[in-house]
């Protein structure tokens, strides 16, 4: 946050030597590490790509701060550890905010407010206030406005990763992940998980295996099956990269949560190579028993040697009954200090 002193100077003797501290030094920032993101950000035409793609639902003769600069802020406010929107009232008159737009510092002309953010974070316009309450939009309106503009951002963030690829990737890795987010409130769509047993949403982040970067968020009600939705927004995936490279050769990763028949049935209509978490069953569970007998016996002897054992083995012909076929199930068998385990 800038700092400003109105003091001027101070002075001491000091043995022979003079000592001024001066405060006539302006205007001082911290968080100058940010101007270096900017400068990237500008480079690579991210948010401005961004901003050109997001509808704008209000009224054109009274905007004052255009899209891209409510986009700037917001998301330079985050990244400078102020998430919250009130935290705006303290940044908006900020040198450093006011720099990273590409404007001079001036407390006179300030940056959006916390209201004028609001109102464009959720999705609503002044004119939607305006009438009577009957005659408003309703909140499905108001929340397919915003499931609109997350799948633009979707959108965006893969072609933003093919853009930005400097070769064609030999074989990119989707990685699909339901992530427990816990909430402190009675945030809408949040709800009780048992198996976290906590309040939260369960948001469903893909990212690419190889590089980490970001390819797809979907905020979900607290109590959704980590599944749902998962084929649609892997096949919107694969089919934009296939249609960047044709020939690429796609991976899929995600955990036992995912682990349905809808999403090995996509995987291998789409010729996908896919490794998927699986739980375990009394059926897996007495095909890898002896494999787990013999790493516990050679543990017994030769354990003071190496004390983390591991063995993979493959079941080429299990099949659950809702698969039409068999599928391979790798199993691991491992044997350390803390216990045994098989996954």
């Amino acid at each position: 946050m800038a700092e400003r002193h109105s003091c001027h100077s101070m002075g001491w003797k000091v043995g022979s030597q003079p000592l001024v501290v001066d405060f006539q030094a302006g205007c001082l920032v911290e968080d100058a590490g940010l101007l270096a993101v900017r400068e990237l950000d500008v480079s690579l035409e991210v948010l401005s790509d961004l901003a050109g793609r997001l509808p704008d639902p209000r009224a054109p003769k009274y905007i004052q701060h255009s899209l891209e600069s409510l986009l700037v802020q917001q998301v330079y406010q985050i990244l400078a550890g102020y998430p919250d929107g009130n935290d705006a009232d303290h940044c908006r008159d900020d040198a450093l905010f006011q720099i990273l737009q590409g404007l001079p510092p001036d407390t006179e002309r300030p940056l959006a407010s916390t209201s004028t953010l609001d109102r464009y974070l959720h999705g609503y316009a002044r004119r939607d206030a305006q009438p009577p309450r009957e005659d408003r939009p309703s909140s499905l309106d108001q929340r397919r406005a915003q499931i609109r503009r997350l799948k633009v951002v979707n959108e965006f963030l893969v072609d933003l990763f093919v853009r930005t690829r400097t070769q064609t990737p030999g074989h990119p890795v989707i990685d699909l992940d339901a992530t427990d987010d816990p909430v402190h409130g009675r945030q809408p769509l949040s709800g009780y998980h048992g198996y976290y047993r906590q309040h939260q949403y369960l948001p469903l982040l893909v990212f690419e295996g190889d590089s980490g970067f970001p390819l797809a968020c979907w905020l979900r009600p607290g109590t959704m099956h980590g599944a749902c939705g998962v084929v649609d927004v892997l096949r919107r995936l694969v089919e934009r990269l296939r249609l960047a490279w044709p020939g690429v050769e796609i991976r899929v990763r995600a955990d036992n949560g995912l682990a349905v028949p809808a999403l090995f049935d996509y995987c291998e209509e789409a010729k996908l190579g896919y490794a998927v978490g699986y739980a375990s069953n009394p059926v897996l569970a007495r095909a890898g028993e002896p494999w787990l007998d013999e790493v516990q016996l050679v543990h017994r002897w030769y354990g003071y040697r190496d004390p983390h054992m591991q063995r993979y083995e493959q079941i080429t012909d299990y099949q659950a009954g809702t698969w039409p076929q068999p599928r391979r199930v790798v199993v691991k068998v491992e044997v350390t200090p803390q216990g045994s385990q098989r996954r």
